[in-house]
């Protein structure tokens, strides 16, 4: 199921449709220095389900070396980078197992 949530930060508004179903977080409040320095930008969804939607055909055109981001390019320029848990760099890819690699098609 995709839902819309309505962010508004000071006179700014958007609206993001969320690809899992879960509760958004702001950035400052994750417990992971690269998020809460907003060394990124972006919105924190802590899932409560298993399943990703992302609704557009695309491509995978980066996965980081600790494995923890893989980022998604649709046939229409748009991007998003999917990050996998809190602090996961340090896992050095423990636990952290692709099962597809850059090229692949997302559909």
């Amino acid at each position: 199921m995709i839902q819309t949530t309505i962010l508004s930060t000071a006179a700014i508004l958007i609206a993001v449709i969320s690809l899992i179903t879960g509760n958004v977080v702001l950035m400052e409040q994750v417990p992971d220095k690269a998020f809460a320095n907003r060394a990124v930008e972006g919105i924190t969804i802590y899932p409560i389900d298993t399943v990703m939607l992302w609704p557009a055909n695309s491509a995978l055109i980066k996965v980081f070396n600790a494995h923890h981001v893989l980022c998604l390019e649709s046939n229409e320029g748009d991007e998003v980078a999917l990050c996998v848990g809190i602090d996961t760099v340090a896992l050095n890819k423990q636990g952290l197992t692709f099962l597809v690699t850059k090229g692949t098609k997302v559909t």
